[in-house]
């Protein structure tokens, strides 16, 4: 009887684990959905990138209203073409089938995800590690945070760097694709992220050590999937099966070339990913200009250590006794953390999301260690002696994560009007939807901006400091037109951005904006409680 239960509770502790990284991931997002105050919407935003869900409900607004191409609406300049983004369209169509808000559409795609994603990270790990106690630590220790958290008290600061630096702080606390459960918090296009990495290169060391096309094309179109909106990838997977052939030519004393030929489609994936973006490059100035403000940078080494956490220490100690099994998965785990490894200390353009995937192999490597302890507590301290060490491991790798929704709740409750939207806002984004057309400038601040574009998928002179070309220069313009009493000059800066529409909201009057009523040649054409869109004369 015991020898068929073990099996089954390894399976529910592996289900416990996973469900427990979903109450985090997701827990405070509920809270302030659940204390949502009358009269008002909460728009679905965590501490953690605030700015990023505005961008991703444009995306899903644009496929509700029928397009299969996707457009920078917080820019002004005109877009020849649009992107092919084949996971926002897939989401977007579900979203308009079910007849859900984008706001529906981003977390309910994000929660089921995270189910896939968690499959998929559990089914990686059963392939590179046979014992059953290893896979439950291995899938911990990949669903954990760091220990930010912890470090915080004995650190400077934090400090914003430069523009894609990111901020000189433990990245546990700021850089959600660094892991899984940060991404599972975070869009569901970084949990696909994840998915699709792990489970792209899992397909290709499938492919490679059994010899097997239907793995080898599998990997190939997982990979043209994730390289479709996701294409700064492409290094980590070339440089995995390269890595890994490589290991075995020098461990074995021969080239594994028969393996070759299975890892074609994923090679083809990657050469044409990198043909259609130049291609998009090419003749999208606006893609071009995205392209490179798209800047990710990790900060000095010993906070990404820190961010990294415990898996680090037991993936230094746990790596001789993976290494020496004779399971030629091991190459494989090692290439990957090789790559990830050196990709991510090379300065480059992309060098944070280069992090992104790191933690799988780190923690297949960490888990003899982690067993290791295990044992040892249960040796010296029984089942008491384990409950505490439990307690404790919980504190370690889950307090960063925690620390983050903890923070999420104390900002719902102390900035409200910065999480929950009055209805009329909505009622405002709707009008703005049904007779403003497509092309045609708002111009708004940069908070309003931001959330009308969101909700209305209509451009935006500025809206999002990522997102808005040359936003460097844009930005004191819109500055100077809301803080300025000069009629005459804010009507020569309204000139100079070409907008046909001018907003005033409720965003704008806590900002202490000054209202544009007074400029010549605007009038008012909308108004209801959470603002005023106003036209400009011909």
């Amino acid at each position: 009887m015991s020898a068929v239960a073990t099996p089954h509770r390894f399976a529910w502790a592996a289900v416990a684990i996973g469900a427990l990284a979903l109450i985090v991931a997701n827990g405070s997002l509920l809270y302030g959905f659940l204390q949502t105050p009358a009269g008002t919407r909460f728009i679905g935003v965590r501490t953690l990138m605030p700015a990023d869900p505005p961008v991703y409900y444009s995306y899903l607004r644009q496929i509700e209203d029928g397009n299969l191409t996707l457009r920078d609406i917080f820019t002004a300049e005109p877009q020849p073409v649009g992107t092919l983004n084949v996971l926002w369209l897939a989401l977007g169509a579900a979203g308009r089938l079910f007849r859900l808000t984008p706001a529906a559409t981003f977390h309910a795609s994000r929660v089921l995800l995270g189910v896939v994603l968690l499959a998929v990270l559990y089914r990686g790990i059963a392939w590179f590690l046979t014992d059953r106690w290893e896979r439950v630590a291995a899938f911990a220790l990949t669903l954990s945070g760091g220990v930010g958290i912890w470090a915080t008290p004995f650190l400077p600061t934090a400090e914003y760097l430069e523009r894609g630096a990111g901020y000189r702080w433990p990245l546990d606390l700021w850089l959600p694709w660094s892991s899984p459960i940060l991404s599972l918090g975070s869009s569901p296009h970084l949990v696909a992220s994840w998915a699709l990495l792990v489970g792209t290169l899992l397909l290709a060391a499938r492919a490679a050590e059994q010899w097997s096309w239907r793995a080898g094309w599998s990997a190939g179109i997982a990979a043209a999937v994730l390289l479709n909106f996701h294409p700064y990838h492409w290094p980590t997977l070339l440089a995995v099966p390269v890595g890994w052939l490589l290991l075995r030519w020098r461990n074995e004393r021969r080239a594994p070339l028969a393996a070759t030929p299975y890892l074609l489609p994923l090679f083809l994936a990657v050469a044409g990913s990198l043909v259609y973006h130049a291609w998009l490059l090419a003749v999208d100035p606006v893609s071009a200009a995205r392209a490179l403000q798209n800047i990710s940078r990790l900060p000095p080494l010993p906070y990404v250590l820190v961010g990294l956490g415990a898996v680090a220490v037991l993936a230094v100690f746990g790596a001789r006794t993976y290494f020496s099994r004779t399971t030629t998965h091991r190459w494989w785990a090692g290439a990957w953390l090789a790559a990830a490894t050196v990709l991510a200390l090379l300065p480059s353009q992309f060098q944070a999301r280069y992090l992104q995937g790191l933690l799988f192999p780190l923690s297949i490597i960490a888990a003899p260690a982690a067993v290791t302890v295990f044992r040892w507590v249960m040796r010296r301290g029984g089942w008491l002696g384990v409950s505490v060490a439990a307690v404790l491991a919980a504190a370690v790798l889950l307090g960063s994560p925690l620390g983050i929704a903890a923070r999420d709740l104390q900002y719902y409750r102390k900035f409200p009007a910065s999480y929950y939207f009055p209805d009329d806002f909505f009622a405002a984004a709707d009008w703005v939807h049904g007779h403003i057309r497509p092309g045609e400038i708002i111009l708004a601040a940069h908070d309003s901006g931001m959330w009308l574009g969101a909700y209305t998928a209509r451009t935006q002179y500025y809206g999002h400091g990522d997102e808005t070309i040359n936003s460097a220069a844009k930005r004191p313009v819109v500055e100077q037109f809301y803080t300025s009493s000069d009629p005459a000059f804010r009507a020569a800066l309204l000139k100079r951005t070409g907008a046909r529409y001018v907003w005033y909201g409720f965003l704008d009057r806590a900002a202490a904006a000054v209202p544009p009523d007074t400029v010549p040649g605007l009038i008012p054409v909308f108004a209801n409680s959470a603002g005023t869109m106003f036209r400009v004369a011909e």
